[in-house]
Parts: C-alpha cells; structure tokens; sequence
C-alpha cells in the first residue's frame, strides 16, 4: 500500500496536469485561427469602403452632369427672354416710325383737301391784312418765286411812281423783298404789306425819286445798304420801337413813327 501510493500519486498528477495543459494548449492553437476571421471582416469592411467610395463618385459625376444641363438651360432661357425683348423693342419702334409717317400724311392729306389747286386757302381773310388794296393788283410787273409756300419779289419791272406791293400772290403770302428788287427804280411812293419780314441787301439802292416807304412792324431784318442813294429827304413811316424804328436811328434816316 505505500508502495503503490507514490505511483497512483504521481499518475493522478500525471492526468490532472495534461487536464490543466490541453485547455492551455487549445487555447494558444486557437488563438492564430481565431484571427483569421478578424481579418476576412476587415477585408470586407475595406472591400465595403471602396465600393462606396466609388458609388460616391458616380454619383457626384451624375449630379455635376445634371447641373450643368440646369445651368445651360436657365442660360438658354436668359438668352431667348432677351432676344424677345430686343425683337419686341424693334418692333415697337417701327410701329412709332410708321405712326408718325400715317399721322404726317393724314395731315398732308387734310391740307391738299382745304387748298384749292389755284393755291389759294379759303380758311384765309379775303381782307389782306395790310392797308394796300390788292384788287388791280397787276403781278405782270412783279418778278417773283415761291420757296416753302412764301413769295419773294425779284424785281420789279413797272414804271408807277406808286406802288403797293399785295401782301399775298397766288395765293401766297409776301414775305421777302429780294436784293436789288427795287434798285434804282422811279417810284416814288412805296408801301410793304404787313406779311414782309424780310428785306433784302440793296433792295433800294439808288432810287433817287423815293420820297417814302412805308414798313410794317413785321419786318425784322434789313439787308445791306438797302437805302443807299436814296434822298436824303427821304421819309420811312414804321411802327415806334420797331425794328425799322431802330435801324432808321441807327443810319439817320428820316422817320415818321405810326
């Protein structure tokens, strides 16, 4: 019995250190296949991460493509509001030109239907609005043109010692006494309708036998020398402080004032 027992004893440790050991040894081969799954997960993570790295950027590319269609389409957009705008504005414009261009020959048109072929305007006085009567009015003696529907008298050719220029011819009004119109003519006695504004250098220029001349207050401009060689008797009946008053100071020419 003593003699066995160191036997069995050491035999019970024999058996309880290879139970102590085995798990001991389970563990440490275990340990290396253990890992082996932990590593194929974060392969799959990696492999996971990638793919939707790449989904991503497929994405971006699409969203990137659909703004600038957007972009192009709104700057279409802009491009043909404004194209409209400008067309609509050419449009407008023409429109106004033709208006105007309507209006004016409408205007014309009422014109030509209140003047009679002869010229003359029946919405205007019979009367002459100056004192000269114009009823034996012989235009025969008269060289006269018509510019911009008023009379300018050239010449006159007759040999009255009185004349009295009308204040309308053909139906147009007198305005002008043209340069040398009168230049050493014999009357003696002139008179200028109300309608002259204008008279013209030399326009009497050596009418020795001119005693006097009436001027209306319309007349505001005289030409050069318009009265040289006139005598110096010579009298010029006009309105006070008119223009004819003043250039009669101006140059010491006899004046009566109406």
């Amino acid at each position: 019995m003593n003699q066995k027992s160191p036997f069995f004893f050491h035999l019970i440790l024999c058996i309880l250190s290879v139970a102590l050991l085995c798990p001991l040894i389970s563990c440490g081969t275990a340990s290396p296949d253990a890992a082996t799954p932990s590593s194929g997960r974060q392969g799959t993570d990696t492999s996971q991460t990638a793919t939707g790295s790449i989904l991503t950027d497929a994405y971006q590319v699409q969203i990137s493509y659909y703004e600038e269609q957007l972009r192009e389409l709104r700057d279409e957009l802009i491009r043909m509001k404004e194209e409209e705008y400008i067309a609509t504005a050419a449009y407008k414009e023409k429109i106004s030109a033709l208006e105007e261009e309507l209006e004016t020959l409408q205007k014309d048109s009422d014109n030509n239907q209140t003047v009679p072929v002869s010229g003359k305007d029946p919405a205007k006085s019979e009367t002459p609005d100056s004192p000269e009567p114009t009823s034996h009015f012989d235009k025969s003696k008269f060289k006269y043109k018509i510019v911009s529907g008023c009379v300018t008298i050239e010449k006159y050719v007759g040999e009255d010692a009185e004349v009295t220029i009308p204040a309308e011819i053909d139906g147009y009004p007198v305005t002008v006494i043209g340069e040398s119109a009168f230049q050493q003519s014999i009357c003696k006695k002139i008179v200028l309708p109300s309608t002259v504004t204008t008279v013209g250098w030399f326009a009497f220029y050596g009418s020795s036998s001119l005693a006097e001349i009436t001027i209306p207050a319309s007349v505001t401009s005289i030409g050069y020398a318009a009265f040289d060689g006139c005598p110096s008797a010579m009298t010029i009946h006009c309105p006070v402080d008119s223009y004819t008053s003043a250039f009669a100071t101006s140059y010491g020419l006899r004046q009566n004032n109406q």
